[in-house]
């Protein structure tokens, strides 16, 4: 066996693409072509004085003394490529990826977290291009052409990576976007350390997700399912045009919320009127996408339910469940995750040939800066990984513990532990009991400040940032400075979990050491103080949140309220399980106003099944806060379309001795007389809010109600609506509030659209371009009213095609009620120009396959179906048997065939 030993030298992988079809294809041409590519890519790196390690399927893994021989021998290899006579049908394209750093050589080979990078660099190229790190381009830039490709977030590594393309010079080449993970829709976390090992598995799974729409990691806890979903959904990234989602399931607790986590983790937002658990399969027919069902087995049955009901009613929507057990529905492919293979044998090469064993080298690397195998330790590696069964989360935390320990001294404490635990008997224990004893292995090691925070984190749901935690620290009575430190020790025993996305870092702890640690809170009896904590902060960051969405960094703050709203409820839902209801009620009194379509879409059922429960409390009714509580119940309703339950609300938030005193209170009693038709009683109502809103200094709202009120007025008098949406939109722009302003765009694109088409315009592109919120309810909005005023401008082809667009958003997000309504909308502006059509279209509006609305009510429409009463009577016949989809169908058919005929 040849000695570990360790330096720094060049990297190089080279791959071949589309070698797998061109084997497939062309056997015969492939293997001269292979023989001819060894020896063009092997005589490139032997010029350099670089030294081939090992082949990688049908690539190389060179290494070579400089950047710069690295780089030349690249450059040199393709330009060899280029050149070569191949084979009829098997022209190779080699994509080729070099970095520098340090590595540990042994037996001949390299190992060390450089090596995978480097590795991932050619990952991310195209066929016939070099792409290099910074590291490489710094010595490189004197003997090639380098194009700077920016910053580059790549499977496996903990921060983006800035990259370049080598070019042999006087030949520079145009490539599409590298295949990084920027490049593709997801919302999946950079992972801080690398995924090792699993590759049969990850081969294995990525392949049964070619196959199959439904696949399930199933194991036991800490095996490591969770972490091989995700790599194998950024593997599957460029299958998926409409990206790769991942849904955490860990704290969803109750079976109906399973819609919403869904909806909230591919960025569905149901419009106005429409439910989640309506408007989400719809949302979903239309998409090709890989969902990730993070932690299912407290949820089976409803993720079950879920997931067969979705992949029947969809065509390219895949799921991958993680789960302790298997769903049990139809085309399910379950895919067992076993423990990590052990080393066969206790040399560094045995070791590290195993995946258990790389590892722990690999996490133990991590957390000292460097590790080796060596006749001193390779035992205890060995002994170690066997003794904690190959479950890798066992095996991080024992790595960890390399910052302060031998692996034998570990080994040594860690049988101490198991024969506590087993009596003695040094028999092979069942897995959770041994995943248990790592826990209790670990969190003994812990100083008394470590255990306390850990332990209090665990009240925290859905992660947390660094704020949250120092706030929690303070409970235990650390200051800022000793909490960052405390939560840097946990990150780096791997009891607390760190990612990045869109630049903020998160933390969070795995569900299973979360709950490890909620017990050991109850146990030391301060659980409820913890909560007490945990409660007073989040609602501050509501509050404050609520406070900056009237502020130019109001979409930021709006962003951070979707990530804390788990602990935002979670802190509100601890006063209703302590009886608190008065404090809860003066949390939603003292709310900031921000408007219900501008919020994101947990926030909005979250708060108004809190403020539900909160409403029917006995007494509640004479705290401050409970007309406001009532208004966030009723905004849910509104939501929902359900309006009985909001009349009940008004009539509820009258009974508080406190409604004179809320302006809200006061503008929810408009509502209702909007749908019941009376405009003229929502203007006298809303008025009534607008001036107590005017007293109580809070611009947003006001900017809202004057936005609502402009609405109203416009019906019957269009110039006093118009004035009223103006002051709105100039109250909105005294906050700096790009929030603040959407609603207030809106109502001035409604009001304007006859007056003055030219101002609604440029309302509607300002409110088009400026809408960054979840819902985007006022881009749909607005596109309808666009297509109002480009017809009344005379183009009829522009007017259809604002139309379509705002159709397609309802359609694709199952707004029915509003797709019908929109539609009566288009019929009406169509009627003076192509009157058949307009009856057609009233007519599928009118009919309930999609949703019933009373489309020849319009005047427009009411006096064409009084000249063609004949024409109404046939298109309702022809549309009386249309499924909801083959009306849907119809619509778009008919509105593509008049865009057709208008444009010639």
């Amino acid at each position: 066996m040849v000695e570990a030993s360790s330096g720094t030298v060049t990297f190089l992988f080279t791959d071949i693409e589309g070698s797998t079809r061109l084997w497939e294809e062309h056997p015969e041409a492939m293997r001269a072509a292979l023989a001819l590519h060894d020896a063009l890519v092997h005589g490139a790196i032997e010029a350099q004085s670089g030294r081939v390690v090992k082949s990688t399927g049908d690539g190389a893994f060179a290494v070579f003394p400089s950047p710069q021989r690295g780089a030349r021998s690249a450059v040199d290899a393709q330009v060899a490529l280029a050149d070569a006579d191949w084979p009829a049908g098997a022209a190779l394209s080699v994509r080729m990826g070099l970095h520098v750093g340090e590595a540990t050589e042994q037996d001949g080979d390299f190992f060390g977290p450089d090596v995978n990078r480097a590795a991932r660099v050619m990952s991310a190229a195209h066929d016939g291009q070099i792409v290099c790190t910074a590291a490489v381009a710094e010595f490189a830039r004197a003997s090639c052409a380098l194009v700077d490709l920016g910053e580059h977030r790549l499977r496996d590594l903990q921060s983006p990576v800035h990259l370049f393309q080598v070019d042999p010079p006087g030949h520079a080449s145009v490539f599409p976007p590298l295949r990084s993970l920027d490049a593709y829709r997801s919302n999946l976390p950079y992972e801080l350390s690398s995924f090792v090992g699993r590759a049969v598995e990850l081969r294995q799974v990525a392949a049964e997700m070619r196959s199959a729409r439904i696949v399930s990691i199933v194991g036991v806890g800490g095996v490591g399912k969770t972490r091989l979903a995700l790599q194998v959904g950024s593997e599957l990234l460029p299958d998926y045009a409409d990206g790769v989602w991942l849904c955490e399931l860990a704290s969803v607790l109750e079976p109906e919320d399973l819609s919403d986590a869904v909806a909230a983790a591919v960025g569905y937002a149901p419009p106005q009127g429409v439910s989640v658990a309506d408007g989400l399969p719809r949302y979903l027919e239309r998409k090709e996408l890989l969902l990730i069902l993070d932690n299912c087995e407290h949820l089976v049955d409803a993720v079950a339910e879920f997931v067969a009901a979705t992949t029947t009613r969809t065509a390219r929507v895949s799921v991958l469940v993680t789960s302790r057990e298997a769903l049990g529905v139809r085309g399910e492919h379950a895919a067992p995750l076993a423990s990590l293979p052990l080393p066969a044998g206790v040399d560094a090469k045995s070791v590290l040939a195993s995946d258990a064993g790389a590892l722990f080298v690999a996490r133990a690397t991590e957390a000292r800066g460097e590790f080796s195998i060596d006749a001193t330790n390779g035992q205890s590696v060995r002994d170690l990984c066997a003794r904690l069964d190959g479950i890798p989360l066992a095996i991080e935390l024992a790595a960890a513990q390399t910052r302060m320990m031998t692996s034998a001294e570990i080994l040594a404490r860690l049988d101490k532990q198991f024969r506590l635990l087993t009596g003695g008997r040094r028999t092979r224990l069942e897995r959770h009991q041994t995943l248990r004893a790592a826990i209790d292995w670990s969190y003994d090691l812990l100083s008394d400040d470590e255990r306390a925070l850990l332990d209090r984190l665990s009240v925290c749901v859905g992660g947390f940032d660094l704020d949250g935690a120092v706030a929690i620290a303070a409970g235990i009575g650390a200051d800022e400075f000793d909490a960052v430190e405390l939560l840097a020790s946990l990150v780096a025993k791997s009891l607390v979990e760190r990612n990045e996305r869109h630049g903020t870092t998160r933390y969070r702890q795995l569900e299973m050491i979360r709950q490890y640690a909620a017990e050991q809170l109850n146990a030391t009896g301060t659980a409820e103080a913890a909560r007490d904590d945990h409660s007073r902060y989040y609602r501050s960051v509501a509050i404050r949140l609520f406070a900056e969405a009237a502020t130019a960094a109001g979409f930021d703050a709006l962003a951070r309220l979707d990530s804390e709203t788990a602990n935002i409820a979670a802190a509100a839902r601890w006063l209703l399980a302590t009886d608190r209801v008065a404090e809860l009620l003066a949390f939603f009194r003292d709310l900031p106003y921000v408007d219900g379509f501008m919020l994101p879409i947990s926030t909005t059922d979250e708060f108004g099944a809190i403020a539900a429960e909160a409403v029917e409390r006995p007494d509640a009714q004479s705290y401050l806060g409970f007309p406001e509580a009532c208004y966030w119940v009723g905004n849910r309703a509104y939501f929902d379309g359900d309006m009985a339950t909001y009349r009940s609300l008004v009539d509820l938030s009258q009974s508080s001795p406190h409604s004179d005193g809320s302006t809200m209170a006061i503008f929810m009693r408009a509502v209702p007389a909007i749908f019941d038709g009376d405009a003229a009683g929502a203007a006298r109502w809303s008025e009534k809010a607008v001036e107590h809103a005017r007293h109580g200094g809070d611009q947003m709202l006001l900017a809202f109600l004057l936005a609502q009120l402009a609405g109203f007025q416009q019906v019957h008098d269009p110039e006093l609506g118009l004035r009223t949406a103006e002051e709105a939109l100039a109250v909105a722009r005294t906050t700096g509030s790009a929030v603040a302003s959407l609603y207030p765009l809106l109502a001035l694109t409604t009001s304007a659209r006859y007056l003055n088409p030219k101002r609604a315009l440029d309302a509607a592109e300002e409110a088009l371009r400026t809408d960054a919120t979840q819902r985007q309810i006022v881009s749909s909005i607005v596109n309808g009213n666009v297509g109002d005023i480009r017809f009344a401008n005379g183009q009829v082809t522009e007017g259809l095609a604002a139309f379509r667009g705002a159709l397609r958003s309802y359609a694709d997000a199952g707004a029915r009620t509003i797709f019908t309504i929109c539609l009566g909308e288009v019929a009406a502006a169509l009627t003076p120009i192509d009157p058949l059509p307009a009856v057609d279209l009233a007519a599928v509006a009118e009919k309930d396959a999609i949703a019933p609305y009373a489309a020849f009510g319009l005047p427009q429409l009411a006096r064409l179906a009084e000249d063609r009463p004949t024409d109404v009577a046939s298109a309702r016949d022809r549309v009386a048997q249309l499924s909801p989809d083959d009306a849907t169908a119809l619509v778009f058919t008919t509105i593509d065939r008049l865009i057709a005929e208008h444009s010639t």
